[in-house]
């Protein structure tokens, strides 16, 4: 039978075996004792804390019994001698009775014992008892009286009288704003049949030309919110020139007339109103209304969805319902 060499102990092994299994063994044994010592390490390693608290208990359980053995070591046990003097004189009497006379010789008395030996109790060590700790009375803070805000008063609206109340579409918004528009100068809006009203959109604002009779004028209204600033200007148009500048001859939509006049000669003005989107136009839904201290002007898009604006003379607006 063929035989094989191993190459790590160099013995050799029968050729049936593809390795040798004598050295084999020797390998695993080695590994096994390895791995079991490792574990070892491991579990001392994530246990050590319960391994010392184990050590600490078995300390003190032997340091309280070598204490009880001391104490118990320490009681001392007495004996009560026997009372030599009445042993000494029953054996006296006894002699005499025999021989009728006393000896010479006393023989030493054996002290005799007259009961079992008397413990003597001994105290043990007293326990100072531990005073128990009460408990600290924190102090409540004391709370400082909450300062109740005291209500603003609302200022009072400023009472007015007038010789006659607005009427028609605008009598609940001159109900509300009475006290800055002041009393009406016409108790009903007038429509546009019966006054001249242009108006023209421009990208942040828009302007509108009133006439009636021989009172013309411009309103020029920044913004495209609820609120703003406005400015009034008297209309001064000759009626033949429209190209003021030439800005306004290359754009579209036109600008024509008297907004033509005032967009191209006041910056200020053609700045924060911007440029226009459509044309000036007379649509017939525009309403209006005078007072003492502004007015009211329905335009074309306030027909549509119920809205106005109250232009106040300290040169502001607000959009606002109507109904």
């Amino acid at each position: 039978m063929d035989k094989h060499i191993c190459p790590r102990c160099d013995r050799v092994f029968p050729e049936w075996q593809p390795i040798h299994f004598s050295c084999l063994a020797g390998r695993l044994r080695y590994w096994l004792f390895g791995a079991t010592g490792l574990l070892l390490i491991l579990f001392l390693v994530t246990n050590y804390q319960s391994v010392l608290a184990a050590i600490s208990r078995d300390s003190a359980n032997e340091v309280e019994l070598v204490s009880q053995a001391s104490s118990s070591a320490s009681e001392v046990v007495e004996y009560a001698p026997a009372d030599t003097e009445l042993a000494d004189e029953s054996q006296n009497a006894a002699y005499k009775e025999d021989s009728g006379s006393s000896p010479e010789t006393e023989s030493p008395s054996i002290p005799l014992s007259t009961g079992h030996p008397t413990r003597t109790p001994t105290l043990g060590p007293t326990r100072t008892p531990i005073p128990t700790p009460r408990p600290t009375r924190t102090p409540t803070p004391t709370r400082r009286p909450t300062r109740t805000p005291t209500p603003t008063p609302t200022p009072a609206q400023p009472q007015f009288v007038c010789s006659k109340s607005a009427r028609g579409e605008f009598s609940g918004v001159w109900q509300h704003y009475g006290a800055r528009l002041g009393c009406p100068i016409q108790q009903n809006p007038i429509p546009n049949s019966e006054i001249v009203l242009v108006e023209q959109p421009f990208s942040n604002g828009h302007m509108f030309y009133f006439e009636s009779g021989s009172m013309k004028f411009v309103i020029v209204k920044y913004g495209t919110g609820t609120e703003g600033s406005w400015r009034w200007f008297d209309d001064q148009w000759d009626g033949r020139n429209d190209n003021h500048c030439f800005e306004a001859q290359e754009i579209e939509p036109r600008i024509v007339r008297g907004f033509n006049l005032i967009w191209c000669t006041y910056p200020e003005i053609r700045d924060p109103l911007g440029w226009p989107l459509d044309i000036e136009r007379d649509l017939n839904l525009e309403l209006a209304q005078g007072f003492e201290n502004g007015f009211i002007l329905r335009d074309s898009d306030g027909y549509t969805h119920d809205l106005v604006y109250v232009l106040f003379h300290d040169g502001t607006y607000e959009r606002v319902r109507y109904r």
